[in-house]
């Protein structure tokens, strides 16, 4: 049977950035992203750079200009959950980066056969999540 005309999976998660060097230099750095390509669009009041780790890619959005576009308001996405294995050393890794997470420690969730997850931002802001199932 054909996959025309089916949804295959997430293609990318578009988070908007004030600094576009300072965001990828956080995803490269900190989280260990790779960056695939960059690219400007109309006529350069956009500029755009797309990410990679794993199978999750996060597209970064710089609006050179204010007036480029409204800034959105609805549908505005609360978090990125990132799935990852040994949460307790990627902590580690944010604390040794400087990056202040929303706890003290990764909690517990009873999720199925248990889950561990902690939060943490962005450096735009974004709110971002490494989760662990058990």
């Amino acid at each position: 049977m054909s996959n025309q005309g089916e949804i295959m999976g997430l293609a990318h998660i578009g988070v908007h950035t004030d600094d576009l060097e300072k965001s990828i230099a956080f995803y490269v750095d900190v989280l260990e992203f790779t960056v695939d390509y960059t690219a400007e669009v109309n006529d350069g009041a956009v500029k755009l750079a797309f990410l990679t780790k794993g199978n999750c890619i996060i597209e970064l959005i710089h609006r050179t200009n204010s007036n480029s576009a409204a800034h959105r308001q609805a549908g505005i996405i609360d978090h990125i959950a990132l799935g990852v294995k040994g949460i307790s050393k990627l902590v580690d890794r944010l604390e040794q980066k400087g990056v202040s997470y929303e706890t003290k420690e990764p909690m517990r969730l009873d999720l199925g056969k248990g889950a561990s997850n902690i939060f943490f931002r962005g450096p735009s802001g974004e709110r971002l999540e490494f989760f662990e199932y058990l």
